[in-house]
C-alpha cells in the first residue's frame, strides 16, 4: 500500500533489461553495452507505465546504471560461464509423509566452467541484510541455492551453490552494488541446506492442527 508507482516501474523494468540483454547477448558482450542497457531499461519504464517526467528524470540513471551493468557484465562473464535467466525451478519436500513443492524464480544463475552455479537476485531498493538473510528471515537466495543444489531446474541441471549475491542497482552514485550474502564453497552449501532444513521445520509446524 501506498508504494510509489516509480518504485515499482522501476523495479519492473530492472528485471526485464536484464533478461532482455542476457537472452540478446548470451556470450560476447557488444562494445556498445552501456549504451544498450540504458535503452533497454527506458524502454521497459515506459512500458512499466512510469509517466513522462519520470522518465525524463530517468535518463540520467539509466546511463550512469548502464555503464556500471556493462562493466559488471564484462567482470562476470569473464570465465565463460552460461547465463540463465528467468528459470523456475521446483523441488518435491517430503514431510511426514506429505509432499509440499518448493519452487523459486530465478532473476539470474551463472554455471561456470567449474561446475558452480551462481545465483545473483535484482534490487533497486536494499537488499536483505547478511543478518536477516543469516537468521532465515529472507530465505529467497538460499532456498533457490537449494533446488539447484538438488537439481530441480531442468534447464540448468544439478550444480554446486556458487556466491549468492544481490545486485543492487540504483543509477546514483554508486550506480549499483554487489551485495554478497554467501561466499562459493561449503558457504553457500551449508547455507542453502541450512534454510531446507528451516523449510522443512515450518511445514511441519503448520502440518500440525493445533498451529
Amino acid at each position: 500500500p501506498d508504494e510509489p508507482v516509480e518504485s515499482r516501474a522501476r523495479g519492473v523494468a530492472i528485471h526485464a533489461a536484464f533478461e532482455r540483454f542476457a537472452l540478446a547477448h548470451p556470450r560476447e558482450l557488444p562494445p556498445d553495452a552501456a549504451e544498450i542497457f540504458a535503452g533497454l531499461y527506458v524502454e521497459e519504464l515506459r512500458r512499466a507505465g512510469m509517466p513522462a517526467e519520470g522518465i525524463a528524470r530517468e535518463q540520467a540513471l539509466a546511463r550512469e546504471a548502464g555503464a556500471w551493468v556493462a562493466d559488471l557484465e564484462a567482470r562476470r562473464r569473464a570465465d565463460g560461464r552460461a547465463i540463465h535467466v528467468e528459470q523456475t525451478g521446483r523441488l518435491p519436500v517430503l514431510v511426514d509423509g506429505v509432499e509440499f513443492t518448493l519452487t523459486a524464480k530465478a532473476d539470474r544463475i551463472e554455471a561456470d566452467p567449474h561446475g558452480l552455479g551462481h545465483i545473483l537476485d535484482y534490487k533497486t531498493g536494499r537488499a536483505p541484510s547478511q543478518k536477516v538473510v543469516d537468521a532465515g528471515f529472507s530465505p529467497q537466495l538460499t532456498l533457490t541455492a537449494a533446488i539447484l543444489a538438488h537439481g530441480e531446474f531442468q534447464d540448468i541441471g544439478r550444480l554446486k551453490p556458487g556466491e549468492l549475491t544481490y545486485l543492487e542497482i540504483t543509477g546514483r552514485r554508486p550506480a549499483g552494488r554487489e551485495e554478497v550474502r554467501a561466499t562459493a564453497g561449503d558457504e553457500s552449501h551449508e547455507a542453502a541446506e541450512r534454510a531446507l532444513a528451516g523449510l522443512r521445520e515450518l511445514i511441519a509446524r503448520y502440518w500440525a492442527p493445533d498451529q
